[in-house]
């Protein structure tokens, strides 16, 4: 919605239709259906694309033991194929590490943490991906700041609070064991007043690694 002030077109892509919905109750219609890894659009249709924290979900659970990427490599070609020569992609996504390590909350379900840490390509397999698609990399970044408001995510109460939960994937794939103990972990540091201490031990990790990593890639002249 930010951007349609200051660009001539936006058009949005979006997978599922629930989705599409609520798209629609912001910005109209611009927002079709499809996928990023077969695109309805014509060869060279876009100046930019922006894709925020996708690339993790497009991948089976087969992925987490062959690490092929395939549907990333898929997304590479497809991206590439509807920039314009010289059009760019800006890519928010994160690396393996930056998973496990970049959240403070990973060692409340650390075998879902590094589950789900195995759908998040390597950098310099992803830059490869880049390449064999004919995008060259032109930066790496990575932001300051988590993905969540600070202010909602520096609470070390939080992870016992559903709604904090649902807005991560990785705790959907901890198993209810898993989650019991971690919250009576979690539980057990906040009652012995080491609640805060653990958090920001945590946080000195993501100031060093980072949660996310924007990769800004482009399509040649």
């Amino acid at each position: 919605a930010e951007l349609q002030g200051d660009v001539g077109t936006v058009t949005g892509l979006e997978f599922n239709e629930g989705m599409i919905k609520q798209a629609a109750k912001k910005l109209g219609d611009v927002v079709q259906q499809g996928s990023i890894t077969d695109m309805p659009f014509e060869d060279g249709t876009f100046d930019a694309a922006m894709t925020t924290q996708v690339l993790h979900h497009l991948e089976g659970p087969d992925n987490r033991e062959t690490q092929d990427f395939k549907n990333v490599a898929k997304a590479c070609m497809e991206v590439s194929r509807i920039l314009k020569p010289g059009g760019i992609w800006m890519v928010s996504t994160q690396t393996p590490e930056q998973h496990v390590d970049g959240f403070w909350w990973a060692p409340i379900v650390p075998t879902a943490a590094a589950t789900l840490a195995k759908h998040f390509a390597p950098m310099e397999l992803f830059k490869k991906m880049l390449a064999d698609a004919g995008l060259e990399t032109a930066e790496v970044v990575i932001p300051p700041v988590p993905l969540v408001r600070e202010d909602l995510y520096l609470n070390v109460d939080a992870p016992f609070d559903q709604t904090f939960r649902n807005a991560d994937s990785t705790w959907a794939l901890a198993a209810e064991d898993e989650l019991e103990a971690g919250l009576a972990m979690l539980k057990a540091k906040i009652d012995a007043g080491e609640g805060e201490k653990f958090l920001a031990e945590r946080e000195a990790i993501r100031a060093k690694i980072g949660q996310t990593s924007t990769v800004i890639a482009f399509k040649p002249m």
